[in-house]
């Protein structure tokens, strides 16, 4: 018989004799070659990983973990668009790992990110994590704006949201974040945490 690939084995010959020992064929079948395209993907310390599916890679991420507990006039990574607005800081939301923040405190309240982002073009996305705070119960809800990009309003629930939205970017752009309470005016609002800007990843 002729061994594919070639190579001594054991096998059967021409006229049916099983287990001979069979000499070394010649497999002329040019061989093919299968792979799958990946992206190659660098961190900020010039270390190089494979991608091989969709894939995030973070922008910014904020869990309000370093903000103390209190009725805040300030916040870290955060501007507020008036003076004298403020948000209550605590933990509201159960199992999630972080801290957030009632979008009113004392009343209604929009902050806007310190820092900008540059963000070249591609697809983004933007989670965070949305709930109605229900003492008293009101019909609030969080706009969300990203320069240009992105207006978009979310309705606060009593159960826990986990907010998602993708947009795109077709030419590189600097944007600041907004987030901004809607609903009555009063010292109940929205928590919103585990605010996080992507880029996704996907593979060419």
């Amino acid at each position: 018989p002729t061994i594919v690939n070639g190579g001594q084995g054991i096998g059967t010959s021409k006229n049916g004799s099983p287990n001979c020992f069979c000499q070394p064929g010649i497999d002329k079948q040019p061989p093919t070659l299968v792979g799958q395209n990946v992206t190659v993907q660098l961190d900020g310390n010039g270390n190089a990983s494979i991608v091989t599916g969709q894939a995030l890679s973070d922008v910014f991420v904020e869990n309000f973990n370093q903000e103390p507990n209190s009725l805040a006039s300030s916040l870290t990574n955060w501007n507020f668009a008036q003076s004298g607005m403020n948000v209550d800081v605590g933990d509201y939301i159960t199992g999630n790992g972080a801290k957030e923040i009632d979008l009113a405190g004392n009343n209604n309240a929009k902050i806007i990110s310190k820092k900008s982002f540059d963000l070249v073009p591609g697809q983004y996305k933007l989670t965070f994590d949305n709930r109605l705070n229900d003492n008293p119960a009101g019909g609030n809800s969080v706009k969300v704006v990203i320069g240009s990009l992105l207006d978009q309003t979310f309705p606060s629930q009593l159960a826990a949201t986990n907010e998602s939205v993708t947009f795109n970017v077709v030419t590189r752009t600097s944007v600041k974040l907004e987030f901004e309470e809607l609903g009555q005016n009063d010292a109940a609002g929205s928590f919103i945490s585990n605010i996080r800007l992507s880029r996704v990843i996907n593979p060419s």
